[in-house]
């Protein structure tokens, strides 16, 4: 990616007798213009994202573009002074060409718009999804329908649970917004936060070309051997706030090869409550008032710094926001992210990759083998995911490079097939953080050997004793939390409290297990079994 500093270079002038070229992607469409563009070759592909049914992923893929994606394009010369566009395609191809690129809900899953459609009443999903001008595909429905049974949102009658009521009141991703409110319950919001915001929006690193190795180091350093590129963003933002204070942010970014502009949208998130109307269709309208966030990935580079200089006006620092909407939910006590009643566990870095765990799982995918090649010393991590066999993980992961792993577990938030099905963002995690917050917990022998498993796919040698006190710790944490979620309140963390003690347990349990050598070697299964 070319940095922000270079990318503003395509508005000068070349000197006189050179002639100024500039690659752009579609982003260049609507966004921008570059007032001595006189010619535009328009190679009539785009690559954008959609979501593969069949095979339940994301995708991004080149493809054919829509006339108005053509016209766009078409109309990055000639604005200022006469320009001439050269399609490289054939009028036989365009008169196959689509008028209009797919609607947004024909490409995209369906959670965070079925948690509206519940909690504005609108009935059953498919039902009312079938009705609007753009049915989805049913099977979208169906695989959307079924994370939201898996994150608890949903009971089996497809009503909100306590959870799912307030997880579409947050303006996050269904997942994400678990994510925050378990950071709220376990005290450790500051570093929660951070993950979440560059979820939200986007990774603030730049990879300037050439210099791919220096960047691994940095996010290496901050990384601090979590093996986690959840834990670096988060260091990247608590160390930037820190130099934010002394004035010297610019700097730091520059050091650790991050982008300011993102780092500041990371901070900024404008908010306001709006009466968006909602068609049901045959029962006239219904209004209702919720806070709409801009999704900066899709404002263009003016609009954000618009947004940036507004700040003062409407901006609100975005971890603030999070804060302000769980104190308003009756989660935190105050609306201070950096309150040390939110953060008594933000320190421990074991009990983060776990929270993190508690929100993005299903997400996991499995280490089969860690190898280095002889010659070349190129490690080669083959790992793959229960729905989609061997997935790869993206050069930007520190964990592509990684050459042994405490764990064979991965969190990820992003995959995407593109050439490959890759994994941009991993978190190794160990075995107790999923059998505390993923799918559930149950214990069988095979072949006389005991195991303790999540799901289908996950699985552990364990003993049948040790398997009972997980699962009645599992199940005293699930009381907790769905009483926590059904009766909003602070966690009292008194050396008198149950519930203080319990969560104590359950974290020190954690802590004890992120610090033990769970793989000694390379192929060694003594732990793990699949």
């Amino acid at each position: 990616m070319m940095p922000t500093t270079t990318q503003k270079s395509v508005f000068d002038r070349p000197p006189h007798g050179v002639r100024k070229i500039v690659l752009a992607t579609n982003i260049a469409e609507t966004s921008i213009t570059i007032d001595d563009v006189v010619y535009v070759v328009d190679c009539g592909k785009i690559k954008m994202k959609n979501f593969d049914v069949e095979n339940n992923i994301a995708t991004l893929k080149s493809e054919w573009v829509s006339l108005a994606n053509a016209r766009q394009r078409k109309g990055r010369a000639g604005r200022v002074q006469p320009g001439v566009c050269y399609h490289l395609y054939t009028r036989a191809r365009e008169m196959t060409l689509e008028n209009y690129p797919l609607p947004e809900m024909l490409r995209s899953r369906l959670e965070e718009v079925i948690l509206q459609l519940k909690i504005l009443q609108l009935g059953q999903a498919e039902p009312f999804l079938q009705r609007v001008m753009d049915p989805p595909d049913p099977r979208v429905l169906e695989i959307s329908l079924k994370l939201l049974h898996t994150l608890n949102a949903l009971d089996s009658d497809e009503n909100l649970t306590p959870l799912g009521y307030h997880l579409a009141n947050l303006p996050l991703d269904p997942q994400t917004g678990k994510m925050i409110l378990m950071g709220a319950m376990f005290s450790c919001i500051d570093p929660i936060f951070s993950v979440a915001a560059s979820l939200t929006f986007k990774d603030p690193f730049v990879i300037p070309l050439g210099k791919e190795d220096q960047v691994n180091k940095c996010k290496i350093e901050l990384s601090n051997g979590s093996k986690s590129d959840h834990l670096v963003i988060a260091e990247a933002v608590k160390l930037w706030e820190r130099a934010k204070t002394h004035g010297h942010s610019r700097d730091f970014c520059w050091d650790y090869f991050l982008s300011q502009n993102t780092m500041n949208l990371l901070k900024l998130v404008c908010c306001f409550a709006q009466r968006t109307p909602v068609n049901y269709i045959g029962d006239g309208t219904i209004l209702v008032a919720k806070p709409i966030v801009y999704n900066l990935q899709r404002v263009s580079s003016q609009a954000q710094a618009k947004l940036l200089v507004g700040a003062g006006a409407g901006g609100r620092d975005m971890k603030d926001q999070f804060a302000r909407y769980l104190y308003e939910m009756n989660f935190l006590s105050e609306q201070d992210v950096k309150a040390p009643t939110a953060n008594v566990n933000s320190n421990n870095l074991s009990l983060v990759k776990a929270i993190i765990c508690a929100g993005l799982y299903p997400n996991i995918a499995i280490i089969k083998s860690v190898k280095r090649r002889n010659h070349t010393g190129k490690v080669i991590i083959r790992l793959s995911t229960p729905e989609d066999g061997r997935v790869e993980l993206h050069p930007k992961s520190i964990n592509e490079k990684m050459s042994d792993f405490e764990s064979r577990f991965l969190l990820y938030h992003l995959k995407l097939k593109s050439t490959a099905i890759f994994l941009h963002d991993t978190t190794m995690v160990y075995p107790l953080p999923l059998l505390f917050f993923g799918e559930g917990v149950d214990y069988y022998e095979e072949n006389g050997t005991e195991f303790i498993a999540v799901n289908n796919s996950i699985r552990f040698r364990c003993r049948k004793s040790t398997s009972s006190l997980v699962k009645d710790l599992r199940n005293r944490l699930d009381g907790l939390l769905e009483h926590k979620v059904t009766h909003p309140g602070v966690i009292d963390w008194s050396r008198t409290s149950e519930e203080g003690a319990l969560l104590r347990a359950i974290i020190e349990l954690i802590t004890y297990e992120d610090k033990q050598l769970m793989i000694a070697q390379e192929g060694d299964d003594d732990n793990f079994s699949n």
